[in-house]
């Protein structure tokens, strides 16, 4: 993707959503296409983050800057949003700040459609400094609204679902929309703006057969480097509707389930009881609501709490009396020696007694529609204990802030295990320079937690093979990996890519 930055973007997040947009090169090999950053498109009263033209459709992001730091979001387009289960409170300003972003979408479809110019188009309301968690109504999404945080794979997952791989527009039209779009500029003249780069950026020379199934490609080739975002259910909208462009949804609307961010809620239906204890409610084998089946007798007599319960006159005899006495002795001494069993292995291990399953995660977390259960969770200062190689070497001469690790384990698309980790730096330089580091294959990295020695049972052994993906955010640098449970992992793995970019999204600070 080439960028072409006109001016400043009027938003704090407008640094992410510039660094983001560089991460993934020129050219056509990820995604393709123009990003025109920090400009205002013709009738628009201010400037626009980014306006990405693809060959397969336009993308507005529009930054908003949030007071502070949030866990979750619900943010209709029509509707007091939330944060943190509180209603935002901006003084002066509007409590619903998606307006604004509704009203530069509606100038930029106009413009196109008054220029003869319509292309299919979407917009990302980039929300900073930091969101976990958005909630939007499906049909907000329907209509060509995504709301998140623009670390790169939701963004990427937020252009892959927008793409119109039907639409591909040639290099003439895409003159002609950016004309439409920034009429005058020098920077996108012909003589700055060639044919050929153009080209290298995925749009067509010439109108062809191949163009349909070139964007195809270019589509499979996002899915392998990105993660896919939930689409909120509901509504019964076709993706075909939801990129087209529909009228801007108004009036009151609810919440659902997020594109391409992380609920930090534990989703309900989390294991009970065991299968084979009986919950709540449920009677006891042998007699109704729960009570012992008890043979008939001398009535008035309370049995196991329960009066008016009836059992036969006991005989008296010194030997059943005996008998009783050495029974009582006997379960005494059984039960003390299972005490004793249980705690002597979990002195020994830390764990449960081995029954052959694996232990139950801590909680569970859900990541672009994929549960997660949390196997361990770590904070640390000491970056440098915590790593090996040339990195532990760089890491002791240039001390981070803050280390958080996290390692989680899903079944889905198969049994997987992904190690996260957040490191940050006091300035951006220090962040950029370490990036570069652990992305050098053979230079080392951040410890995971497996080889800390804080598996569970039933888990990997190590993050050997494993899909490595990084990822900064001003001074944050967050490193995902994954790898398969029970079979070979290889770093080139699409599905085990995918999952380690969810780990970005899981690595929250």
């Amino acid at each position: 993707m080439r960028l072409i930055r006109l001016g400043e973007g009027p938003s704090v997040i407008s640094v992410d959503i510039r660094a983001t947009l560089a991460s993934w090169g020129r050219e056509d090999a990820l995604v393709g296409g123009v990003a025109v950053l920090g400009a205002t498109p013709a009738g628009a009263v201010r400037p626009v983050d980014a306006v990405i033209l693809r060959p397969t459709g336009l993308t507005l992001v529009v930054g908003l800057d949030l007071p502070d730091p949030a866990l979750k979001l619900d943010a209709p387009l029509a509707g007091r949003w939330r944060v943190d289960g509180w209603l935002l409170s901006r003084s002066g300003e509007s409590p619903n700040p998606s307006h604004e972003a509704v009203e530069l979408t509606r100038v930029v479809r106009d413009r196109l459609r008054e220029a003869g110019t319509p292309v299919p188009s979407t917009t990302v309301i980039a929300i900073g400094p930091y969101v976990g968690e958005v909630r939007q109504p499906p049909e907000d999404v329907a209509a060509g609204f995504w709301v998140l945080h623009p670390s790169p794979p939701s963004l990427l997952g937020a252009l892959r679902e927008s793409a119109h791989p039907s639409t591909w527009l040639r290099v003439r039209e895409a003159r002609e929309v950016l004309a439409a779009l920034f009429p005058d500029r020098p920077e996108l003249a012909d003589d700055a703006l060639t044919a050929a780069q153009l080209a290298a950026e995925g749009f067509s020379i010439s109108a062809g057969a191949g163009d349909a199934r070139r964007g195809e490609a270019l589509a499979d080739r996002a899915d392998e480097a990105t993660v896919a975002l939930h689409r909120p259910t509901g509504g019964g909208t076709s993706k075909s509707a939801a990129r087209s462009g529909m009228p801007i949804p108004t009036g009151d609307a609810g919440t659902a389930s997020p594109p391409g961010n992380v609920p930090i809620d534990s989703p309900a239906g989390r294991p009970g009881p065991g299968r084979g204890s009986p919950g709540p409610g449920t009677p006891a084998a042998g007699g109704p609501a729960g009570r012992p089946a008890v043979p008939s007798g001398q009535p008035g007599t309370v049995v196991n709490g329960w009066p008016g319960a009836m059992r036969p006159e006991p005989r008296r005899s010194a030997f059943s009396g005996r008998l009783v006495a050495a029974a009582v002795i006997a379960v005494v001494v059984l039960g003390v020696m299972a005490v004793l069993a249980v705690e002597s292995s979990r002195d020994g291990d830390g764990a449960a007694p081995d029954d052959g399953a694996a232990p139950e995660p801590a909680s569970v977390v859900v990541a672009e529609g994929t549960e997660f259960g949390v196997r361990g969770q770590d904070d640390a200062e000491d970056c440098a204990r915590h790593s090996y190689g040339d990195v532990q070497a760089w890491l002791a001469d240039h001390p981070c802030v803050a280390l958080s690790r996290g390692l989680f384990h899903t079944e889905a698309p198969a049994e997987a295990a992904v190690s996260t980790s957040v490191v940050e730096f006091t300035d951006e330089s220090q962040a950029q320079e370490f990036e570069g580091l652990v992305t050098d294959v053979g230079r080392g990295g951040i410890s995971d937690l497996v080889r800390d020695g804080h598996g569970w049972r039933g888990g990997p052994e190590s993050f050997d093979g494993a899909a490595f993906v990084v990822a900064r955010s001003g001074t944050l640098v967050r490193i995902g990996q994954a790898v398969w449970i029970g079979k070979p992992s290889t770093p080139d793995d699409a599905e085990l890519t995918a999952l380690a970019e969810t780990g970005l999204t899981l690595a929250a600070r």
